[in-house]
């Protein structure tokens, strides 16, 4: 079955609100859902990278019938998440996890020489993480950098034009070697290449994407891990049959704070995540990143996990 048809079948049976209201999404279509069932809350995604003072993980109702509620990304206010906020406590300076996630990347990368120049690459979920952008520059002919909240989106858009020097030790992690050493001026590029939309996970488009990149997203909106899976694949069935996939992941992430606002996430491992891949990923490497307790941005979580594959 292909890869977009099962992404369909299983939002079908989940029958998810993921759009409460109705707005243009990025492809030019009309998005439209039922009203989120607790005031004006609105559906969308966001990274699960938490506030280094994160102190409140959100705990599941109990339900008369003894049952856990669990928290749907349809009943988060997304537009409660503060982006400045998000940014000054996980990306205003470079901590070792990033770098761990960045060596990683650009070496696993560098041996993998199908990637062609020029290529469409998706970044989804963006939020304040430049990152994953600057990954990919030396292979870009254009970014999507996809993201819902309308603060993201601001923010984004800002930055954009020409990140601000916290940025800097980033992208030095990355230019310590080709190809990201032969960019030249890396904002220039970035701004040249990148078009910020706003759009959901749930509406990507189907094999647009030659590169496709996602980090702490999907695992990160939700607390049932089913709408955690039909994120996963819609964003793989946003890239083409051939192209890469990059992905990092909260590891057992019990939920995290946004300028002390609670946000929902799903728990997985290594094995829920290779399974999640599996149909849908060849050559896949998977990096866990163990970080010490008096490192961890909050408590919660485990590790993370970074992904690296071709899609099948």
């Amino acid at each position: 079955m292909p890869l977009l048809e099962q992404t369909r079948r299983r939002l079908a049976v989940l029958k998810t609100a993921s759009h409460p209201r109705s707005v243009g999404d990025a492809w030019g279509t009309k998005r439209c859902g039922p009203p989120a069932s607790r005031g004006s809350q609105k559906a969308g995604y966001v990274l699960d990278r938490p506030s280094r003072n994160s102190s409140s993980v959100r705990v599941a109702m109990e339900q008369q019938d003894g049952s856990v509620a669990l928290q749907r990304n349809s009943e988060v206010n997304w537009d409660e998440f503060d982006a400045g906020s998000y940014f000054e406590h996980n990306y205003a300076s470079i901590r070792a996890d990033d770098r761990e996630i960045l060596e990683f990347l650009r070496d696993e990368l560098r041996a993998r020489r199908e990637i062609s120049k020029n290529v469409a690459v998706l970044d989804i979920g963006t939020g304040t993480n430049l990152y994953p952008l600057l990954l990919t520059l030396p292979w870009a002919g254009s970014i999507d950098a996809v993201e819902y909240s309308v603060g993201g989106v601001s923010w984004l858009r800002d930055a954009i034009t020409s990140y601000g020097p916290e940025w800097d030790a980033y992208w030095a992690v990355l230019a310590e070697n080709e190809p990201w050493r032969g960019v030249g001026n890396p904002r220039k590029r970035l701004a040249e290449v990148t078009s910020v939309q706003q759009g959901s996970i749930f509406d990507l488009p189907s094999d647009r994407y030659d590169f496709g990149s996602m980090f702490f997203v999907a695992e990160s909106l939700t607390e049932d891990v089913e709408e955690y899976r039909s994120a996963l694949h819609a964003f793989l069935g946003a890239v083409k049959p051939g192209g890469t996939i990059v992905g990092a992941f909260m590891e057992n992430s019990t939920g995290y704070d946004v300028a002390h606002r609670p946000f929902p996430a799903v728990p997985i491992d290594e094995a829920t995540l290779r399974d999640s891949l599996a149909e849908n990923v060849a050559r896949l490497v998977v990096q866990h990143l163990d970080i010490p307790d008096d490192e961890q941005l909050r408590p919660g979580y485990t590790g993370m996990l970074i992904a690296v594959g071709t899609r099948t």
